[in-house]
């Protein structure tokens, strides 16, 4: 199977902006709904300019997008059908727990 160049390049930053923990948990968390920065502050207990570091990252690779609630920044998955699938598939790997 041929993946076009710039096509890989998306592929590839997606998977990567998943594979940090504390991004592969706001994701998790907002399968859940919107979050609010405060509410993923609270979640992963990090500060604020750490959890827009984050949250800038899935931006960029087009995970999550955000809109103006009043004062607060709130955050959503553009498209939660495909984080379902990524991770239920990954879920239902067994060999997950019996890696050595």
């Amino acid at each position: 199977m041929h993946i076009e160049n710039t096509r890989s390049k998306k592929i590839s930053g997606f998977f990567g902006a998943l594979s940090h923990p504390t991004r592969l948990e706001i994701v998790t968390e907002l399968l859940g709904g919107e979050k609010c920065v405060a509410d993923i502050q609270e979640l992963t207990r990090l500060k604020q300019p750490n959890v827009s570091q984050h949250l800038f990252l899935l931006r960029s690779n087009d995970i999550v997008n955000w809109h103006q609630k009043g004062k607060r920044k709130c955050y959503y998955l553009i498209n939660p059908k495909l984080i379902r699938s990524v991770l239920g598939a990954l879920k239902s790997n067994e060999d997950w727990d019996s890696a050595k």
